[in-house]
């Protein structure tokens, strides 16, 4: 699914969005100044999450695919090297990157927003920086509903709400989120527990089970 937010003819963007589930509301802040800068935007949900179809076929979820997909969106709203911004957000900010490797005469500028090159090297600040830092009572109830795999359990979320996202994704209280953001996590919850269960969420299936970051 791709929506365009506004239109310019100077410089155009396209967004990838963070984990599978999730979705463009979050990247809502743009409208405030994008437009007035003369930026046309793209939000662009990748096959099997947000708002685009969610097929039940796993062979479909590789990261070449995803960046072909990318290309795909690029020739249909006619971008070039002279005019395309691709900016990849958590998960999109891998595919930004294979994109750009892949593509790299194609675009005029990347933007990579909260995520590292290495999945390795984000588990290894995960366990030595942030882990560390938890409540360590939360964090054990939160690695053993991720060992057993409940993911859509409501307690999963609920832990990770006061314990990790308001200290590293957005650094206030969560009764004063905007609105935006509370519908982007609203919205994730609904979609995690719908999405098939042979493994659609693009996030985990384009990445080696031994390199799969802790899940957002």
């Amino acid at each position: 699914m791709v929506s365009a937010v506004s239109r310019s003819t100077r410089r155009r963007a396209s967004s990838t969005s963070g984990p599978s589930a999730s979705a463009h509301e979050y990247f809502e802040v743009f409208d405030t100044h994008l437009p007035a800068a003369g930026i046309e935007y793209y939000y662009y949900a990748q096959l099997g999450s947000a708002y685009s179809d969610q097929p039940d076929e796993p062979s479909l979820w590789t990261i070449e695919r995803f960046a072909d997909e990318v290309e795909q969106v690029r020739k249909a709203l006619g971008l070039n090297k002279g005019n395309f911004v691709l900016l990849g957000h958590s998960w999109g900010g891998i595919l930004a990157l294979e994109y750009a490797l892949r593509y790299p005469g194609n675009l005029k500028g990347l933007v990579i927003s909260n995520m590292m090159a290495s999945i390795p090297a984000y588990n290894e600040y995960a366990r030595t920086v942030l882990m560390p830092q938890m409540d360590q009572k939360a964090l054990a109830e939160i690695l053993a509903l991720e060992k057993s795999g409940q993911y859509e359990n409501p307690r999963y979320e609920d832990l990770l709400l006061p314990n990790f996202y308001v200290h590293h994704i957005l650094r206030m209280p969560a009764e004063q989120w905007p609105d935006p953001v509370l519908r982007a996590f609203a919205a994730r919850r609904r979609r995690r527990a719908n999405r098939p269960k042979s493994g659609s969420a693009s996030q985990i299936c384009c990445i080696p089970p031994d390199e799969q970051p802790p899940p957002a």
